[in-house]
């Protein structure tokens, strides 16, 4: 399921705000950008990466494995990334390659 995810299946949800759960921490994050990675992949479709920005920088999650929340989506398991602070929140990034 997750190799047949697309750019454009995110796009829509630009701006509005997610939830990134594992074990008892949740934290509310809102979906910045939906950028397309110019590198190869063995994917079908075009590799792509989420930007998502939590409100507070701390507490930073650690990358790992995260439940990825949307009022009008299934949940997602996916691997997510800290990359560091983004104005006054915290950044964290998905690739899909």
């Amino acid at each position: 399921m997750l190799q047949n995810l697309t750019a454009a299946e995110f796009e829509m949800y630009l701006g509005q705000s997610w939830t990134l759960s594992a074990h008892a921490s949740t934290t509310s994050v809102v979906l910045q950008s939906v950028k397309p990675l110019g590198s190869p992949s063995p994917r079908p479709q075009t590799p792509f990466s989420l930007l998502l920005v939590a409100d507070r920088a701390e507490p930073v999650l650690a990358q790992g494995i995260y439940t990825l929340d949307h009022p009008n989506r299934e949940p997602l398991e996916l691997f997510v990334v800290p990359i560091g602070p983004h104005g006054d929140g915290m950044g964290y990034e998905i690739t899909f390659n």
